[in-house]
């Protein structure tokens, strides 16, 4: 276990060392970029969790404006039912009137 531990650090140092050598960083330069990263992250996890409670609450109105809507709701399909049912005969005579107006004029048209 000990060795395994060992080498494991041994490799991630030589990483490491990889990674100075070819972005010529000096190992406090790769601690503050590491830090001003691990900062930025801190920065979004919090706006993100901001943003996940805000849409939590959001939802949570909706849900209660939505029960609170649906006697509303209800009354509406109510008149709009009843105002179609009404509706009905009345088509029904502006239909038959223009049935009759049609046929009158098909008849003038014929007597031309």
């Amino acid at each position: 276990m000990k060795r395994l531990l060992i080498s494991s650090l041994m490799a991630a140092g030589a990483l490491l060392a990889g990674h100075l050598v070819e972005k010529r960083q000096t190992p406090w330069a790769f601690a503050q970029e590491k830090a001003a990263e691990i900062k930025l992250k801190k920065v979004q996890y919090d706006r993100f969790n901001q943003a996940s409670q805000a849409v939590r609450q959001n939802a949570e109105r909706l849900q209660t404006t939505l029960k609170d809507a649906a006697p509303t709701i209800t009354a509406i399909n109510q008149d709009v039912e009843k105002f179609q049912f009404k509706l009905q005969h009345r088509l029904a005579q502006i239909e038959s009137i223009a049935q009759h107006m049609e046929t009158t004029l098909n008849k003038i048209e014929q007597k031309e």
